[in-house]
């Protein structure tokens, strides 16, 4: 006897030995099927199921797989051949889409990604250095957007009228500009 045990989906464990019971003998489960010879070694990324009553090699892709629309990874149950859409290999990166039969490295897009990485960083560079202000005299002088107005508006005035004193409220007191 080789004695085979089935699961939900068919696949076959084994061969195993059942017990002998005293008195009864050996007791078949109902999930337990007798072949008349072991099973091969299936191929690779295969296993042995049963199928329609007969053992059948099925690709084995359970586990996770990958959407090939996205590269999202997601858990996959069933045995047999990958339905269209997921393949079991992991997108290797965000620049990578799916052609055919494999990930191919999309370099317009890596190289897009690339310049829009750049562009943040200088617009965070740039921001950052509104922010930090400017020393004059040694006092630290706001130069945000709302300062940088102000600052241009007593630049106009002043170049408009010699007479107007630039006098710059900080939190340490005034600076007069006009010292410098």
């Amino acid at each position: 006897m080789t004695i085979y045990i089935t699961d939900k989906l068919g696949v076959l464990s084994g061969p195993v030995e059942l017990p002998v019971i005293p008195g009864l003998g050996v007791q078949m489960p109902s999930n337990a099927i007798d072949l008349p010879e072991p099973l091969t070694e299936p191929s690779a990324g295969h296993i042995w199921a049963l199928v329609e009553g007969v053992p059948t090699q099925l690709a084995n892709h359970r586990g996770t797989v990958y959407s090939t629309a996205t590269g999202v990874a997601q858990q996959h149950d069933q045995l047999g051949e990958l339905p269209d859409g997921l393949t079991s290999e992991p997108r290797p990166s965000a620049w990578h889409v799916w052609q055919i039969d494999g990930w191919v490295l999309d370099e317009a897009a890596q190289a897009q990604a690339e310049q829009d990485r750049a562009a943040a960083d200088i617009a965070a560079r740039r921001y950052k250095a509104e922010v930090a202000g400017i020393t004059i005299s040694g006092m630290q002088i706001d130069t945000g957007r709302d300062s940088q107005a102000l600052i241009t508006g007593a630049t106009v005035q002043a170049v408009l009228d010699p007479a107007y004193s630039l006098r710059w409220k900080t939190p340490a007191g005034f600076v007069d500009m006009t010292a410098e």
